[in-house]
């Protein structure tokens, strides 16, 4: 049973010495950092702390069955918070739905960040769509479009650029340099963890150093 503080009123304690306890009773441990008002915890040591500083906390113990929160009928399971919402998982995060919606809210840094430490795949079996008002397809090695069938390219103005050619107008050679310049300033690369900064970093410098060798190899220019 927790210590409580003998300034506050008794604690109330139900206890059954196999199967738990419940005790409502401020702690008075000075090791517990963050103080409960009520604690609940079963004979397997899986427990409900109601913090007084307003939190909670449900935690179970070490078993191979797992956990549930179970919603049945048709009203919806709600989860809301006016802050962040933090989930990590050691093992597979899966998600199965009839319809799965991701939706920002702010109109000004509201971005959708997926960061894969390995593959990225997307399948689907209808059509896959990506809508935007530009879109730019980054590639630090090989870029392959491949179809089985037809393959289109269209646009009111197409034009290809490779940086060995010494016949690039300066025009051109500006636009692509402008354009490649944004991928160092993009959000692609947020990171929740502050070790990953260091490969952003290393990151960012090797494409500024790839871009400058490739406007220094366009040489000569005609206007």
């Amino acid at each position: 049973m927790a210590n409580v503080n003998t300034t506050s009123p008794p604690p109330i304690t139900f206890s059954n010495s196999r199967n738990g306890f419940l005790t409502i009773g401020e702690e008075d441990d000075k090791k517990v950092l963050r103080k409960s008002e009520i604690q609940m915890s079963s004979g397997s040591a899986s427990e409900l702390r109601l913090f007084k500083d307003g939190g909670w906390e449900l935690k179970s113990s070490d078993n191979d069955k797992g956990s549930y929160i179970i919603q049945k009928g048709n009203g919806a399971l709600n989860i809301l918070s006016e802050g962040d919402i933090n989930i990590e998982c050691k093992g597979t995060f899966g998600v199965k739905a009839n319809d799965i919606i991701l939706e920002t809210t702010n109109c000004d840094d509201g971005d959708i960040v997926c960061n894969a430490k390995h593959n990225f795949k997307v399948n689907a079996l209808n059509y896959a769509i990506i809508s935007s008002t530009d879109v730019t397809i980054d590639a630090k090695n090989k870029l392959i479009s491949f179809s089985e069938n037809m393959n289109y390219i269209i646009g009111r103005f197409i034009n290809f650029h490779e940086s060995m050619s010494q016949i690039i107008p300066p025009t051109h050679a500006r636009n692509v340099k402008k354009l490649t310049d944004t991928l160092d300033t993009n959000n692609s690369y947020r990171q929740f963890d502050l070790k990953d900064q260091n490969l952003k970093k290393e990151f960012e410098e090797e494409r500024k150093r790839k871009n400058q060798e490739a406007i220094e190899s366009i040489g000569p220019t005609f206007g």
